[in-house]
């Protein structure tokens, strides 16, 4: 199981993989400078990603029982497209 877990960890796409974010940052970090490795970028993204990480366990636990449960997707895409609604018709100065 250990070489296992180890041969995936080194495989050539998560390689490639790792060797394309390690790409991106860099070009990001020339490009915006400071505005990309600031602590307000870091709190935004920490503030964005939770309803994605919540979302990806409700799937986990569909893909492990064996099954692929679309439902999980609908309403989040049903979710988004309420919150979208929501915010430019009802809050004011959005329109």
């Amino acid at each position: 199981m250990t070489q296992r877990l180890l041969a995936l960890a080194v495989s050539g796409t998560n390689m490639t993989l790792f060797a394309v974010l390690v790409a991106l940052l860099v070009v990001f970090g020339l490009l915006l400078g400071d505005r990309f490795f600031a602590s307000a970028t870091l709190q935004s993204m920490a503030f964005q990603m939770p309803e994605l990480g919540i979302l990806s366990l409700a799937m986990m636990v569909a893909l492990l029982s064996g099954g692929l449960n679309l439902a999980i997707i609908a309403t989040a895409n049903l979710c988004g497209l309420t919150m979208a609604f929501i915010l430019t018709k009802f809050i004011p100065g959005t329109e």
